[in-house]
């Protein structure tokens, strides 16, 4: 059953990243399904999965900030300190042996996530802002000086996207490492 339950999260994980007029609806059933059926099967695993579901929905919020050039080196020890706080309450919580839970899902939730950055949202962007900015442009060269500077505004977002994802994978397993006794200082 708990399997069963862990079916219907990743199917809703994957919902949730979908386009499609019911996938959010699909994302959010097969979430709360997976997540109660994972609660009656072992209590102690779906308490595991609301922490997830709440570390995850700050960490969006810090990578709100973190991702964006001007002030990913203002945030990122930001992230580097919710990354360690994550360890340190997998551990308070009693939630070890779900470590390698957490950082699979997170590394694919965030790999995921970064896809999407890199594909459909940046073309999106660029054409919504260039059907409604740029073509009321009088001159040739400003319309490509803006969309010049646009695609490389997005392309520093990509990149620091991925850079706080690996900020923040690495310091949460080196936390996790030096809370469990695997690094010794």
């Amino acid at each position: 059953m708990f399997y069963l339950g862990i079916i219907f999260f990743l199917i809703g994980a994957w919902q949730a990243f979908m386009n499609g007029e019911l996938s959010s609806v699909i994302s959010g059933v097969s979430l709360i399904l997976g997540t109660i059926i994972i609660f009656v099967s072992d209590w102690h695993a779906g308490l595991f999965f609301v922490f997830m579901f709440a570390t995850w929905f700050l960490l969006m919020r810090i990578f709100w900030f973190s991702t964006y050039h001007k002030y990913f080196f203002k945030t990122a020890p930001f992230l580097i300190g919710y990354a360690v706080l994550i360890a340190f309450l997998l551990r308070q919580f009693n939630f070890e042996n779900f470590f390698w839970w957490y950082l699979g899902f997170s590394s694919l939730y965030l790999f995921i996530n970064h896809q999407k950055q890199r594909g459909a949202v940046a073309k999106d962007a660029i054409d919504v802002f260039t059907k409604f900015t740029v073509d009321s442009m009088p001159e040739d060269e400003a319309k490509q000086h803006v969309l010049n500077e646009l695609s490389l505004s997005f392309s520093r977002t990509v990149k620091y996207h991925l850079l706080s994802s690996v900020v923040f994978i690495l310091a949460f397993f080196l936390a996790f490492s030096y809370f469990t006794g695997g690094i010794l200082l």
